[in-house]
């Protein structure tokens, strides 16, 4: 039986946006880089040492001072040299936007920084240009 559906070839599926952190045996906050869709702690995989945790119960998501939910915070103390990993749920680099100030006139292509520039003078009459 034939498949009915679209091929699976070229699709693009890039890695979801991982973070590192180590524990240091008294912090129980984390700063993320990236935002968490929602502030909802599911839409982020949090890991220690390999082990996965629950959402809700082994750690939660709160806004940081500029109201943007990058703030992890675990209910339990990480031990010192804990590995720390956080996998952002549908969040790729494909669709992800560049920290605030890290792209400037360098980093963009040419056509974005070329334009063109019409003036024109108005008569008192015309009203299309």
């Amino acid at each position: 039986m034939s498949y009915i559906g679209a091929s699976i070839e070229n699709r693009v599926s890039p890695q979801f946006l991982k973070e590192d952190f180590t524990g240091t045996g008294s912090t129980t906050t984390f700063t993320l880089t990236n935002e968490v869709p929602g502030g909802s702690s599911q839409n982020v995989m949090v890991v220690v040492n390999n082990v996965v945790q629950e959402p809700d119960v082994a750690y939660t998501i709160a806004d940081d001072a500029s109201n943007s939910p990058k703030i992890l915070t675990f209910t339990g103390t990480p031990a010192n040299g804990d590995s720390i990993y956080v996998i952002h749920r549908g969040l790729t680099s494909i669709f992800h936007k560049p920290a605030t100030g890290s792209v400037g006139a360098n980093e963009l292509e040419t056509t974005l920084k070329t334009f063109t520039t019409d003036t024109f003078t108005g008569n008192g009459s015309a009203t299309t240009f």
